[in-house]
């Protein structure tokens, strides 16, 4: 999964699905995934969605 945050920052990615973000976020963000995520949930589900990211960097 990546990470595209506001402002043009560079993009982070997310480990596994255990809804935290590596290294830790500051801020509200975005998270998109696709059909070519390492998540095999996500590759199945073969669509793109989006996540809001808290501050705590949790998924939400």
């Amino acid at each position: 999964m990546v990470i595209v945050p506001a402002y043009g920052q560079t993009p982070v990615h997310v480990i596994g699905v255990d809804g935290y973000a590596t290294p830790s976020v500051q801020g509200t963000l975005t998270l998109t995934a696709d059909a070519t995520d390492s998540d095999p949930v996500d590759q199945a589900a073969g669509f793109t969605y989006h996540w809001i990211v808290n501050r705590n960097g949790v998924f939400s």
